[in-house]
């Protein structure tokens, strides 16, 4: 409709029903299907002029790489989560490509462009730390459905994850660990059970009188907190062998075979999938069990998580949910409103209209608001909000300071926990002492490839040396032009209480300035250049959500956007001639 005439999309996901109310492309008929395709398709049929291409896959693939991104004159983001919007943002700030970030929580909408040295990059403001809960309180005394689906979150890895991951649920790892590896899914599935929903349910009845029978003095405070948080609980065990847990008929899916999420259950029917899903993640996930880690797209997965999180809340007498509740919950989901959407898209658009005309100084972080009656855009100067300490976006390399225990921490923790989820490095290079010792990249051949995976299980200090001569560790993300140093320290012990990771990461100084930083200006379409603008949307996960907090889109209190401004823009759309 403004004139793009080159389009492509890149998403790895399919369509769930729940989509449907929350956008304008899909249609029952589409459930299934991928997002990136039956969009294009939607969109194609409204347009046939347009030249649109799709791809099924995650933006942090080896295919989407410099050239990819080199090919848009425009990239918008419609990503829902954060690790994702880091390694574009970086990709688009490392080429010098004009990035525009976009999303939605509810009814309110939020927009920002993204240009090297010109406006403040996604990094750039800190995002807020995600709520966390007591570990007492999720273990032992919950009271509201929240602290169930972060316990059972906590069972699933417990039995089927990482096994080298902390976690409060030790106990039942390692008393149950023998029965995971024998695969009988029935055995698992009554003693788990018997377990987390019984036994421990009656233990913390007895407890109750523990504090009249031993007398205060003899407890811990810790303990006397439980107990008397516990005596106000009315506390429900559960026996398996009272539940037919092999039906013939499965009553909580539908004629078509779909779980009933919607609808909030009798309890029998959570044990019923409870039963059934552990049996399905044993016989289905075969070698991955062990590795495993819950994504909320993952519907044998998710049915363990809205299973135990139900039984969990009957012991307690916390109310049941549906579902579908609990999945938004459990993946840290607010459901996307189809018309908010549509607004921050428009938004969206006018930000790239500028961009392509050249008219960088008036580019605003906008966010829509809808609340009650109440409509309002408001948007803020952001040119003049740059972070002259970014790591990512001011030519700085970050110093970083890693103590970890040298008995247990291996090559893969750093990789997967330190580099991949602290700081979301997606294609590492690791050297100490002038010298190599991991890399990733599709230049690799396969001799390559099988010695660094080799390595991956190994110590870094018993097996590796690294560290024993250089305790500094170069690191590299050559796509998204990211280099920091880290300075490597081993301890006996990390105390696993104040450090439940296992390890302690901090950053010891700001950084310092990066060796030849690029030149290159981003790439702008001037306002008479007539050749026609392309720009890529991408979006991983779900588009159930995208999820953007104005906070972190611009710390400056927003201002009404001016309708002469809003005019200037319309009037400018089309004396660029951009046409379909």
């Amino acid at each position: 409709m403004t004139g793009f005439k080159q389009i492509e999309v890149v998403d790895m996901d399919t369509i769930d029903i729940s989509n449907l109310n929350r956008q304008f492309l899909f249609t029952r008929e589409d459930v299934g299907k991928h997002k990136s395709e039956c969009a294009a398709k939607a969109i194609k049929r409204r347009f046939p002029a347009l030249n649109i291409k799709h791809y099924v896959g995650n933006i942090k693939d080896g295919r989407f790489d410099s050239d990819f991104f080199k090919s848009f004159d425009l990239i918008y983001n419609a990503l829902d989560n954060i690790d994702a919007r880091k390694h574009v943002n970086r990709v688009c700030i490392s080429l010098n490509r004009p990035l525009i970030d976009g999303g939605s929580t509810g009814y309110i909408g939020t927009t920002v462009s993204i240009l090297k040295d010109k406006t403040p990059c996604y990094e750039c403001i800190p995002k807020p730390t995600p709520k966390q809960f007591p570990v007492c309180t999720i273990r032992a005394t919950p009271d509201k459905m929240i602290h169930c689906i972060v316990w059972a979150k906590y069972l699933l890895n417990a039995l089927f994850g990482d096994q080298g991951e902390v976690n409060f649920l030790e106990d039942i790892r390692e008393e149950l660990s023998e029965v995971v590896k024998n695969g009988d899914y029935k055995a698992l599935a009554t003693k788990v059970f018997t377990k987390v929903f019984d036994e421990e349910i009656h233990s913390q009845l007895e407890l109750r009188n523990k504090k009249q029978e031993y007398g205060k003095s003899e407890l811990k405070e810790e303990e006397i907190k439980v107990i008397e948080m516990l005596r106000k609980k009315e506390l429900q065990p559960l026996d398996s062998t009272v539940f037919n847990t092999n039906p013939e008929e499965i009553k909580y899916e539908d004629k078509e075979g779909n779980r009933k999420d919607t609808e909030i259950w009798d309890i029998s029917l959570y044990v019923q999938l409870f039963y059934k899903s552990i049996e399905s993640i044993l016989t289905k996930y075969g070698d991955k069990v062990g590795h495993i880690e819950f994504d909320k797209d993952d519907e044998i997965l998710l049915g363990f998580i809205i299973a135990c999180s139900n039984l969990r809340a009957y012991n307690y007498n916390i109310a049941k949910e549906t579902g579908f509740k609990i999945k938004e919950m459990a993946g840290n989901i607010i459901p996307a409103i189809s018309s908010t959407n549509g607004i921050v898209a428009g938004m969206e658009v006018i930000e790239g209209l500028k961009i392509l005309s050249g008219q960088t100084s008036k580019l605003k972080a906008v966010t829509f608001s809808s609340k009650n009656a109440d409509r309002v855009i408001t948007s803020s100067d952001i040119t003049q909000e740059i972070n002259k300490n970014c790591q990512i976006c001011s030519n700085v390399k970050p110093l970083y300071k890693l103590t970890v225990d040298e008995e247990t921490f291996k090559l893969q923790d750093l990789i997967e926990k330190v580099l991949k989820k602290d700081l979301s490095i997606s294609s590492p290079t690791l050297e100490c002492g002038g010298k190599i010792f991991f890399e990733t990249g599709d230049d690799l051949d396969e001799d390559e490839i099988e010695e660094y995976e080799h390595k991956l299980p190994k110590l870094l200090k018993g097996d590796l040396n690294v560290g024993d001569k250089y305790n500094k560790i170069r690191v590299d993300d050559f796509l998204q032009d990211f280099t920091c140093d880290i300075e490597l320290h081993y301890s006996k012990v990390v105390n696993k209480d104040e450090n439940p990771q296992g390890y302690i990461f901090e950053i010891v100084v700001e950084g310092s300035q990066k060796q030849n930083p690029s030149k290159e200006e981003a790439k702008i379409v001037p306002e008479q250049d007539k050749s026609e603008p392309t720009y890529t949307c991408v979006d991983q996960n779900s588009d159930d959500v995208i999820i953007a907090d104005p906070a972190d889109i611009c710390q400056k209190t927003a201002v009404k956007r001016k309708s002469d401004e809003l005019e200037e823009i319309d009037h400018q759309a089309k004396r660029s001639k951009i046409t379909i």
